[in-house]
């Protein structure tokens, strides 16, 4: 039967169930099913029981102006409270009484109430229903039309964030990351770090954290952008798939997690991962697989304490690379913009992930290329973008396109090694107004021909060093900004390059 037919069936009242729309209060008891629009976590009543609260709405109701009816289902235990896990998902209750509640419609549960969630995911038939609920053929042709119906919508899906959520005793052990062996099924509690879609369909890569470590795991470089960025081998790649998927999309950085029945395997990358299959039975579990939690829940507590301990850690890094980096064991050489960017070790700007980061790094000078400071300015054509081999030849025309040239046609192109306190090693270029700029302005000319600036680039670039010419170690501490870029070399591969910028001799 088509889904048109459907909802003549239901909108004429065949099927069992009073449309959102046609409800009417103290009109005693009524089957009502509708999608989820929005709903509460689970709490405490005034009295004994556990209420959970949640707005359901059909296609006819919605269609004459979004009417929607609100649904207090009341239960001694939350596990007996209807398992909504997410916006779009159909709820079906039974035997709820209907009555007012200020100028809305409102249904309330009694003993005699029943329940089913047919979750609301898009490949998804999973289901699941109070012990009470008697399902009939007609029930899944209105969960499949309504379904549909809202995911044409294409409305978002929202998760709760739970205070008082009591996990369902379990055999499997809820573990710390740095419990977590592979091939296990256990409970984890975690900050999402990352949120990405999986490169498969109903499949969300989530990236988790409790502060912990697992060598097991990548080793995630540090952030000099942030200090306080998780690093280390603390974070782990979580596939969720199938229901859980569209659960997982909408969870946000930073929030805090309970996931029940994690399997840990070991990925083609040689490190551990975890999993979170659909229920392949066709049905939901009785509880929820992911669950948001507040951050003042007990099952959060660990979590907070290890997260504390990583954060005073980072600070006191911070604080003494802060120190390292502005304190100088010989007179201060360089001027930088970025007084407030964190030094940070060669090692750190090699192993950050992305080109066109930012970084200060405190070095001192090893040697420099080309070996003649009379070729540190080429001749540059500003028409074809080219710059030519130093010469001591003043050029008139660009050899290449035929472009007017002068005395002032000429770029600044060399390049510093430089190391760390660790004695790590790393290429930085300068180019261009960058390093006209690192030599306070002084302009790049023919200094094959011209001795006064020659003579003037001498005397600001040998600040870098102590004595008459450089040695291994006799280079002064100093401070630069870098910023890494890309270039494609001969095979077509992408290389890392490092570029100095804002940075100036004093």
């Amino acid at each position: 039967m088509s889904c048109s037919e459907t909802q003549q069936e239901y909108e004429r009242g065949e099927l069992g169930y009073v449309s959102i729309l046609d409800l009417r209060p103290r009109s005693n008891y009524a089957n009502v099913v509708g999608v989820v629009t929005s709903f509460k976590a689970p709490k405490k009543s005034r009295g004994t029981d556990y209420v959970g609260s949640t707005v359901i709405t059909d296609p006819k109701s919605d269609a004459a102006g979004g009417s929607a009816v609100v649904i207090n289902y009341f239960k001694s235990s939350v596990g007996l409270l209807p398992k909504v896990a997410k916006t779009g998902d159909i709820l079906f209750c039974k035997e709820v009484k209907i009555q007012p509640f200020g100028n809305k419609t409102q249904a309330i549960s009694t003993k005699s109430s029943s329940w089913m969630v047919i979750d609301g995911s898009r490949d998804s038939d999973a289901c699941t229903k109070s012990s009470n609920f008697v399902s009939h053929e007609c029930d899944f042709r209105i969960a499949k039309w309504m379904k549909e119906w809202w995911l044409a919508k294409d409305a978002p899906i929202s998760v709760p964030v739970l205070k008082e959520y009591v996990p369902p005793k379990s055999q499997r052990s809820t573990l710390k990351l740095s419990q977590v062996k592979a091939y296990t099924f256990f409970d984890f509690v975690g900050e999402v770090v990352k949120v990405t879609s999986g490169n498969l369909p109903s499949c969300v890569e989530l990236q988790l954290t409790d502060y912990t470590t697992n060598h097991s795991l990548p080793v995630t470089p540090r952030n000099p952008q942030d200090p306080y960025a998780v690093y280390g081998p603390r974070v782990v790649q979580c596939l969720l798939w199938d229901e859980h998927a569209e659960v997982g999309e909408q969870l946000p950085i930073g929030s805090y997690v309970f996931m029940r029945n994690l399997n840990a395997k070991i990925s083609p990358m040689g490190y551990m991962e975890f999993k979170l299959h659909g229920d392949k039975r066709g049905y939901l579990n009785s509880e929820p697989n992911v669950v948001i939690l507040d951050k003042s829940h007990p099952q959060v507590a660990d979590l907070n304490r290890q997260k504390k301990e990583f954060l005073e850690d980072a600070n006191a890094e911070f604080s003494r690379n802060l120190a390292e980096g502005m304190s100088h064991d010989n007179p201060q050489i360089t001027a930088i913009k970025h007084i407030t960017q964190i030094p940070v070790s060669i090692d750190d700007v090699l192993n950050h992930p992305q080109a066109n980061a930012k970084f200060r790094i405190r070095v001192r000078l090893t040697d420099y290329m080309p070996e003649k400071m009379e070729d540190f300015a080429r001749p540059y054509c500003t028409n074809c973008n080219k710059s030519l081999a130093p010469t001591r030849i003043q050029l008139t025309q660009c050899p290449e396109c035929s472009f007017t040239m002068s005395k002032y046609s000429f770029i600044y192109m060399f390049a510093l090694l430089v190391e760390d306190r660790a004695r790590s090693t790393l290429p930085v270029y300068l180019y261009g107004k960058d390093a006209r700029n690192f030599f306070d302005g002084l302009p790049p000319t023919n200094l094959h021909a011209d001795q006064e600036t020659l003579n003037a680039l001498h005397q600001r670039f040998r600040k870098l060093w102590d004595g008459p010419r450089l040695t291994p170690y006799n280079g002064l501490w100093f401070d630069c900004c870098i910023k890494s870029y890309t270039v494609t070399a001969e095979d077509g591969s992408l290389v890392k390059r490092y570029r100095v910028f804002d940075t100036s001799l004093l």
